[in-house]
């Protein structure tokens, strides 16, 4: 899944999902990310969030499809919560959301108005709007993972279609920087991922080593100990 930052308005293409805190309103929130050209989705939406007692509270959502008036594919509110209780966690959850929600749709790209959470955190003390942007974007990388190595027969309706997110707030640099950290951390997570849902006859020690050798490329030292190593050091329980 690719991720980039963007500080232009919110692609008119795709699926575009926009986080509102509890105390804002759905469509006020697309509204302000559409401007003057979304009105019609912007009274779409707000119609379908009392249909179904949206009011902004964190697993909540509301999905439009094909919304009036745009090209977009669809609009996707997610609930935030209280602006106080926001945080890193929370953040990486409304990336989880969003790929959870829009891995099954044939929409292979979704952009996040990040934005919309800017009147929110401005008034804590919680993380920033970079911040924010960048642990959402982990949080969809996290939740984008799978391990189709042995899955030969899958079908392509049952792979993942969102192969791109766009992160979409005034402070995209600051955001783009934030996440390099964080898609280190991530690379660490799948790796470790695919260590261990690979089987124990592929998965021997010899290979384990083998892979593991190849974190040198990044600077690691790994040292690979053979049979008499591990005599010398009285690894008998372990050699046997």
């Amino acid at each position: 899944m690719q991720f980039t930052f963007s500080k232009t308005a919110p692609p008119k293409t795709g699926a575009l999902v926009i986080p509102v805190f509890a105390a804002d309103g759905a469509g006020t929130r697309v509204a302000a990310a559409l401007g003057p050209g979304g009105a019609d989705a912007a009274a779409q939406v707000e119609r379908a969030a009392e249909a179904v007692e949206f009011e902004g509270n964190r697993g909540e959502a509301v999905e439009i499809a094909a919304p009036t008036g745009l090209k977009n594919s669809r609009i996707l509110v997610i609930g935030a919560g209280e602006p106080a209780d926001f945080g890193p966690l929370e953040a990486e959850a409304l990336g989880g959301q969003l790929v959870a929600r829009l891995a099954k749709t044939r929409d292979g790209a979704a952009a996040l108005w990040v934005d919309s959470l800017a009147d929110g955190l401005a008034s804590g003390d919680g993380v920033t709007l970079a911040e924010a942007g960048a642990r959402a974007a982990l949080g969809a990388r996290l939740r984008g993972y799978r391990f189709d190595a042995y899955r030969t027969t899958l079908k392509p309706k049952d792979r993942s279609a969102l192969q791109k997110v766009t992160l979409v707030g005034a402070d995209a640099s600051g955001m783009r920087a934030a996440f390099q950290p964080l898609a280190a951390l991530a690379s660490g997570v799948e790796m470790t991922r695919d260590l261990v849902s690979e089987p124990a006859n592929v998965l021997h020690p010899v290979e384990f080593a083998a892979r593991c050798q190849t974190l040198s490329d990044l600077g690691v030292k790994v040292e690979t100990l053979g049979e008499k190593r591990m005599e010398k050091l009285g690894m008998g329980a372990l050699r046997a």
